[in-house]
């Protein structure tokens, strides 16, 4: 055995040791269920850019079996194997040089059918219907949420509006469930590609592809006609009932969107008038608040070139 196949052996059982620690975290403390299934994937990904996709799958396989013993094959499949196929892929698509688009919507598709899949195996394992799945899954919430403000000493009559307002919560998000798991999935990737690429910045240097912050997000001028369609759909909804469930998707999306190039356009202005880094996020967190406000302003710039503008005057 080589030097460098020594080397990939090594490395590669001590991150496959750290994932099964943060997996092992992620599982015992509900309140780190989120870190582990960032860290988790990094590691693989790690895994993958330095000694390449045999080696990450060699850890996961490695991960799943080492789970399983701890903590039973099912909870091993859904960790190991959910989170393990989202890092391989990740650091595969790192190593080839994927586009960073592929690098975020890959991941998130992957996480989306997970999920789902996940739901309908609960489901079938409870011998419960998925739409009966949900609604107790509903009554669970509002049950919890009701006890919460009994606690906090609030009368029937602000309870009573409180569990309205919970209710049709919870009806958007069965509605634009599709397009917040597919939302969800692009931040959780965002967030493994960005942490991997940190990482190996600071382990060696490697020509992954560059992950953008804030002052890099480029949201193209569609996102707005993603949101006008959707629009569009919800208010024909009377005419065609299903285009209701795509008009709030449609409507989610875009908005998320414009979102997005509202509160990255802001910052790029922002950073023109004032060198002061605590000004700019006093800014940012202002209009985060107010997401409404950051949407508008970014379909404002679709339309009317904000920033272009700005730079003309600045100049």
């Amino acid at each position: 055995m080589n030097y460098t196949s020594t080397r990939s052996v090594v490395e590669s059982g001590i991150l496959t040791a750290l994932m099964i620690v943060f997996a092992m975290i992620g599982l015992s403390v509900p309140m780190l269920g989120f870190f582990g299934s960032i860290l988790v994937p990094m590691t693989i990904a790690v895994v993958g850019v330095r000694h390449g996709f045999r080696w990450s799958i060699l850890s996961v396989v490695s991960a799943v079996i080492a789970i399983a013993f701890l903590l039973g094959p099912l909870t091993a499949l859904i960790e190991g194997g959910v989170f393990g196929v989202i890092g391989i892929l990740i650091g595969y698509g790192l190593r080839k040089q994927w586009s960073v688009s592929r690098l975020l919507i890959f991941p998130a598709i992957v996480l989306m059918l997970a999920v789902v899949v996940q739901f309908w195996a609960s489901a079938w394992v409870m011998n419960l219907d998925p739409a009966q799945m949900w609604t107790s899954l509903g009554e669970q919430l509002e049950e919890t949420m009701r006890d919460m403000y009994v606690n906090q000493g609030l009368s029937e009559e602000q309870i009573g509006v409180a569990m309205d307002s919970l209710q049709d919560q919870l009806s958007i998000m069965k509605k634009v469930l599709v397009a917040g798991l597919f939302c969800s999935g692009i931040a959780i990737s965002y967030i493994i590609n960005y942490l991997t690429r940190l990482v190996l910045g600071r382990i060696g240097t490697y020509e992954i592809p560059e992950i953008p912050t804030i002052q890099g997000w480029r949201i193209p001028d569609w996102a707005l006609h993603i949101f006008l369609v959707g629009l569009i759909s919800y208010f024909v909804k009377q005419y065609v009932p299903f285009l209701e469930y795509i008009g709030y998707n449609l409507m989610y999306l875009g908005g998320i969107m414009l979102f997005i190039r509202g509160i990255s356009c802001i910052w790029r202005i922002s950073k023109s008038y004032t060198s002061s880094r605590l000004v700019r996020w006093i800014v940012l967190a202002i209009f985060i608040a107010m997401s409404q406000s950051a949407a508008i302003f970014g379909a404002l710039d679709v339309l009317l070139h904000l920033e272009d503008k700005w730079k003309r005057r600045s100049e």
